[in-house]
């Protein structure tokens, strides 16, 4: 064998040899799987979830304890009204009977309003502290089990003839259809009706 000859020869292995290398690390490159992506239906998380029953009864509670200052204004109010009934008509008494009737009656519409709105800032605390314990639930779940992926939908008040309710759940859902294997909405649940969790958040 010639000196070119070689050369040639070993060129042609070294391009071979390269070709070969490439071909190996093409096929041994891993390759990317596939995304994974759950749905869960927020709808019936948030029906089923036993801190929305606390959170029922603690709103409730708070409305008894409010409803018992009105009642005592009411009672208030009922003896007032007596006393005027009792009191004969145009003389200075049935004046001041009727004056503290009527600021008797302003202060208990007052105070309606009040506890309404204590009752009505109380509920949306409540449920929104909630929300926040959800989102954080399919957030784990969602690192625990490598989902790229989990997004919301509902399914509750598709039913109901109220329109605005279906509009509202119009909005909130960004999902129509799905493949059903993708649902972890019992997966969602189980984690937080887990008695581990529910103590977390202070659940009775």
């Amino acid at each position: 064998m010639t000196r070119g000859q070689a050369g040639r020869y070993l060129l042609v292995a070294a391009v071979a040899g390269t070709l070969a290398a490439s071909a190996t690390a093409q096929t041994s490159e891993p390759k990317a799987r596939p995304l994974l992506v759950g749905v869960v239906d927020l709808g019936v998380v948030f029906l089923r979830y036993q801190r929305t029953a606390d959170v029922a009864r603690e709103v409730e509670r708070d409305k008894e304890a409010l409803a018992a200052k009105t009642s005592e204004q009411q009672r208030a109010i009922d003896a007032l009204a007596k006393d005027l009934d009792a009191a004969p008509a145009g003389t200075e008494v049935y004046r001041e009977k009727a004056a503290e009737l009527k600021l008797a009656h302003k202060a208990l519409d007052a105070m309606n309003l009040e506890a309404d709105a204590i009752a009505q800032q109380r509920f949306e605390t409540l449920t929104l502290q909630e929300i926040d314990e959800i989102d954080e639930s399919v957030r784990e779940f969602a690192k625990a089990n490598h989902y790229d992926l989990i997004v919301k939908t509902t399914t509750k008040g598709w039913g109901e003839k109220k329109l605005p309710e279906r509009l509202y759940r119009a909005q909130i859902s960004t999902v129509v259809a799905y493949d059903p294997k993708l649902d972890v909405t019992e997966q969602i649940l189980a984690r937080l009706n887990d008695v581990e969790n529910l103590k977390k958040h202070g659940a009775h």
